[in-house]
């Protein structure tokens, strides 16, 4: 799916089917007002679904220093962008799972 048409398509989930918890989008489908849309309801509140979104090229190739006990980066400041908190998010060990 390319730029926001993942998002609509999991606004149009119908009432009583499982919702996703996770979304995983490469940077070129990602904008961050679909992210937002999805990561928070009309209302504000968190809709429970966190979106992984590629945010920067890296290599396929990862040691296992890539994957093990890297101490999480401390979260970006009250000026950060999405990309920012994206790009910290996946630099988390929870993100590097990913």
């Amino acid at each position: 799916m390319t730029n926001n048409r993942w998002s609509s398509t999991l606004q149009s989930i119908p009432v009583g089917v499982d919702v996703p918890t996770e979304v995983r989008v490469d940077s070129g489908c990602y904008r961050a007002a679909a992210g937002q849309a999805v990561e928070q309801s009309s209302d504000g509140t968190p809709s429970g679904i966190t979106v992984y979104a590629s945010v920067e090229k890296t290599s396929h190739y990862r040691t296992a220093a890539d994957l093990g006990a890297l101490p999480d980066p401390a979260p970006p400041g009250s000026d950060a962008v999405p990309t920012d908190h994206l790009r910290h998010l996946l630099r988390t060990k929870v993100g590097r799972a990913k």
